[in-house]
């Protein structure tokens, strides 16, 4: 869906995945369920440039020595409930191999949550609306901030 005018979403924290705030299923190598999890985006549509976002994920699980960073982006939606979803494509670990990922944010402050955030990290070259993640993280931002700006 490509919608430039719907808004743009930035945030920046940390969440301890596996923990009481997080959903069932989170896996990440060496997941202690007591370990930050660092996390930073900004994704957004180019006014009249492209149907692609642009922007960036950054994703660090440093127990685990997981280190995502995105390579492109290919979708955002952001809705009337505080909420962005976007997906693209990342390298982990250095990796000349790309990983679909995809991420659910949720700026709580208007609805009195908390912000929350949601990766899921699928194989290499695979299909995210077909196949299970290979890595999930989620969880309360516990520090930091989401932010879903509206146009």
């Amino acid at each position: 869906m490509y919608d430039p005018s719907g808004g743009f979403a930035t945030g920046g924290g940390w969440l301890v995945p596996g923990s009481a705030t997080s959903d069932t299923g989170d896996a990440l190598p060496g997941l202690d369920s007591s370990s930050k999890a660092n996390f930073g985006f900004v994704v957004k549509y180019q006014n009249g440039s492209s149907t692609v976002p642009a922007g960036n994920l950054q994703f660090d699980y440093n127990v685990g020595s997981f280190h995502l960073k995105s390579a492109a982006m290919q979708w955002l939606v952001v809705t009337n409930q505080n909420m962005a979803q976007f997906q693209g494509n990342a390298t982990v670990n250095g990796s000349s191999a790309t990983y679909p990922f995809s991420v659910q944010a949720r700026d709580g402050d208007p609805t009195g949550q908390p912000d929350r955030f949601v990766i899921k990290i699928y194989p290499a070259g695979s299909d995210p609306n077909t196949t299970t993640p290979l890595y999930k993280a989620s969880g309360d931002v516990q520090g930091g901030s989401i932010v879903i700006h509206k146009n």
